[in-house]
């Protein structure tokens, strides 16, 4: 999957599209609360963004966080958000 050209402008625009598609790909499903609203219930307050993403299995999360789809965004990625905290967390069955 070849990565979108152009700026940080374009990666806000255009990447979370580019990023969808390549996630429906690897098996998961983005449950859209990128522009979603976060409040804190309890403890320090939540990130401006949260992205929560539902994986068919721990397997394909992992693959996709190491695939060339993703690292290849690492650039903008980094330009776009200051911190990150990725978890992958698997349900009881």
């Amino acid at each position: 999957m070849a990565v979108p050209a152009g700026s940080i402008q374009r990666l806000t625009a255009g990447a979370a599209a580019f990023i969808r598609k390549a996630i429906e790909a690897a098996h998961s499903r983005a449950l859209r609360t990128l522009k979603g609203r976060s409040v804190s219930i309890g403890g320090p307050p939540p990130p401006k963004t949260v992205s929560i993403v539902e994986w068919d299995s721990v397997d394909d999360a992992v693959a996709f966080y190491k695939s060339k789809a993703w690292t290849d965004l690492e650039p903008q990625r980094a330009k776009a958000q200051k911190e990150i905290r990725r978890y992958v967390v698997e349900v009881e069955n």
